[in-house]
């Protein structure tokens, strides 16, 4: 049954295809052997969150930030994405909002992976990880709304 409403909730509320799905259950079957791995195994399974191709502008940026993750990886190309979209829009990141951004984003990957290291099976973790990046994605943006009146109406 707990199954069942996996699949159901990432075909209904994430918006994953059945071959997406299809791959989520067969991670979830078969997970990688370390937690780093299955972590990335995971996150892979979500679409990026913009288009992902080019990304060289992402990458000079989590360099800047001195992240270290998948240089070639589907999020780095959206982030130079998102950025250069910000920037043809005439309304660019600079660097200092996007450091603050960025601390506000490792925060929330904090508390994701306290989640994570708290499952108590590789099934689990996968679990966790890819419910919480399909379906905790608009929970974060709905928040982040919610905040932006809250502090507005703060500031007078």
């Amino acid at each position: 049954m707990a199954r069942v409403r996996l699949v159901r909730a990432l075909v209904e509320h994430a918006g994953l295809s059945l071959d997406a799905v299809r791959r989520v259950v067969d991670t979830l079957d078969a997970p990688p052997p370390t937690r780093h791995e299955l972590l990335g195994a995971a996150a892979t399974l979500a679409p990026p969150t913009a288009a992902a191709d080019g990304g060289g502008s992402g990458r000079d940026l989590v360099d800047r930030l001195g992240w270290r993750v998948h240089a070639d990886g589907p999020q780095v190309a959206a982030l130079g994405r998102a950025v250069e979209a910000r920037r043809s829009a005439g309304v660019p990141v600079d660097e200092p909002r996007l450091r603050r951004y960025a601390a506000a984003m490792r925060e929330v990957a904090r508390v994701d992976l306290d989640l994570v290291d708290g499952a108590t099976s590789p099934a689990e973790a996968v679990r966790t990880v890819v419910v919480g990046t399909t379906l905790v994605d608009p929970l974060l943006l709905v928040l982040r709304r919610l905040a932006q009146e809250a502090e507005s109406a703060d500031r007078g």
